[in-house]
């Protein structure tokens, strides 16, 4: 059975279900970012007749999550960590999960690998790639007090604040590799166009 805590935290005497999990966790898209090595709001960019958000907002939608979408950060200019902030104190679930505007190429299968892996305890996870911590990533609300704290430091990096919170990592199989894929610049938009041609 399921107990909830005072300091919105919870434990579990058995594995959480990712469905139990999906009632108690927000599923977030940061897409307050300047763009600035695109040149242009990612978000609106056109691949495959959908634009980058709703990519992202349909696989949630398919994973069985409510997507929620931050562009106006409650701290401002500070990157990703103003929406980490912002979606921390706004939600009312014990944890959110974390993902970008622009990543286009996500399976149901992969949002539900990591689910069921971070749905394993109560504790921050974050995705670990080859260039370190990245999207998806999770962050139980009890933890905003030192998302905070690093904002004070003028701390803000998304890698500071996984060591920081003592994140597991999840490390993606080969089979989701290319869908972390994330466009960042118009090099990676000609990618990501060439990968939506040979599907």
């Amino acid at each position: 059975m399921m107990q909830y805590l005072d300091n919105n935290s919870f434990f579990s005497e058995s594995k959480i279900s990712s469905n139990q999990g999906k009632d108690i966790c927000e599923a977030v898209i940061l897409a307050g970012g300047k763009s600035s090595r695109m040149g242009k709001d990612k978000c609106s960019l056109t691949l495959g007749g959908r634009t980058l958000l709703d990519h992202t907002k349909e696989a949630l939608l398919s994973a069985g999550f409510d997507p929620q979408v931050i562009v106006n950060d409650l701290l401002p200019n500070l990157g990703p960590i103003g929406g980490v902030v912002t979606a921390l104190q706004k939600t009312k679930r014990h944890c959110v999960m974390f993902l970008g505007c622009d990543m286009p190429f996500l399976s149901v299968r992969l949002l539900n690998d990591f689910f069921e892996m971070a749905m394993q305890a109560d504790t921050a996870i974050f995705s670990k790639h080859f260039k370190g911590f990245g999207f998806p990533f999770l962050i139980y609300c009890n933890e905003l007090v030192k998302v905070q704290e690093q904002i004070s430091a003028g701390e803000f990096s998304l890698q500071l604040l996984a060591k920081k919170l003592s994140a597991r990592p999840w490390l993606p199989s080969k089979l989701f590799e290319s869908q972390l894929f994330n466009i960042n610049s118009p090099e990676d938009f000609i990618e990501a166009k060439r990968r939506i041609r040979d599907r």
